[in-house]
C-alpha cells in the first residue's frame, strides 16, 4: 500500500479488530493472528475464500468441525477442542446476520472426498453445503480435479464496507498468518481467484457434484 492515509486507516481498523469483542472469550484456543482476522471479518462487505485443505470454517457442521479438531490436536494444536468448535459455530452467525456480508467460497473437489470424518458425518456435512448454498449472500463453487492453480494453499480476500479501505489478502500458515495489502500482491490473488472461479463448477453444477459424492458415500460399505 503506497498511500499513507490508507495505511493508517487500515492500521486503525486492525487495532479496532484487536479491541475486546465476542471472540475474546476464546482467546485460550485461537492464535493471536486469528483475533485480528475475526475482528476484520466483522467489517467486511465481501470475502472470497479458496479452500484447499478442508471445508471452510464458516460452512462446517459441528460434527465435522469436531472431527477436524481431533486431527488438528494430533498435529499439535493446543487448547480445548470443544471450545474451538464453539468458536467456529459462533463465527458462523455472520452468515445469517442482518445485512450479512457476501461470502464466496471456492472449494477444491479433493476436500469433498478426503476422509476427514466418518461417512455419516461427511454425508451430513455435504448436505449442509447444499443447504447453505441457498442463502442469498453465499456462493459455493467446486474446483474440479485437474485444474492447475498457482496458489498451493488456502487464502481469503477481504473487501471492506468502507470503500476507502484497500482489499486485504489473508493467508493462514501453520504457526502464523500473512496479511497482504500492497495493491500488486492483492491483484495477484484477485487474478488467481477470478481465474479459478471461471473454470470451477457453477453453483448448479456444484450442487450436482456434491450430490454425486453423497451418492458414492451411500454406495460404499461401512
Amino acid at each position: 500500500m503506497t498511500d499513507e492515509a490508507e495505511r493508517e486507516t487500515l492500521l486503525a481498523k486492525a487495532r479496532q479488530a484487536n479491541a475486546p469483542g465476542w471472540w475474546q472469550r476464546y482467546s485460550d484456543v485461537i492464535p493471536p493472528w486469528l483475533h485480528t482476522y475475526v475482528g476484520l471479518e466483522e467489517a467486511v462487505s465481501l470475502v472470497c475464500e479458496f479452500a484447499a485443505g478442508h471445508i471452510p470454517d464458516l460452512l462446517q457442521t459441528r460434527e465435522y468441525a469436531s472431527a477436524v479438531g481431533i486431527l488438528d490436536q494430533e498435529d499439535g494444536a493446543q487448547g480445548d477442542p470443544a471450545l474451538q468448535v464453539d468458536f467456529k459455530m459462533r463465527r458462523q452467525q455472520l452468515l445469517r446476520a442482518p445485512d450479512p456480508p457476501t461470502r464466496w467460497f471456492l472449494v477444491d473437489e479433493a476436500v469433498l472426498r478426503r476422509p476427514q470424518a466418518s461417512k455419516e458425518i461427511m454425508r451430513a456435512q455435504l448436505e449442509h453445503l447444499i443447504e447453505l448454498g441457498h442463502l442469498p449472500n453465499v456462493s459455493i463453487q467446486i474446483l474440479p480435479f485437474g485444474v492447475p492453480r498457482r496458489a498451493d494453499g488456502s487464502f481469503s480476500i477481504l473487501r471492506f464496507a468502507e470503500s476507502s479501505l484497500p482489499d486485504v489478502v489473508y493467508i493462514e500458515l501453520l504457526n502464523q498468518a500473512l496479511y497482504l495489502d500492497r495493491s500488486a500482491d492483492v491483484e495477484i490473488y484477485w487474478n488467481e481467484f477470478n481465474r479459478l472461479t471461471a473454470v470451477a463448477a457453477n453453483p448448479n453444477e456444484t450442487r450436482h457434484i456434491i450430490l454425486e459424492v453423497i451418492s458414492e458415500l451411500s454406495r460404499t460399505p461401512r
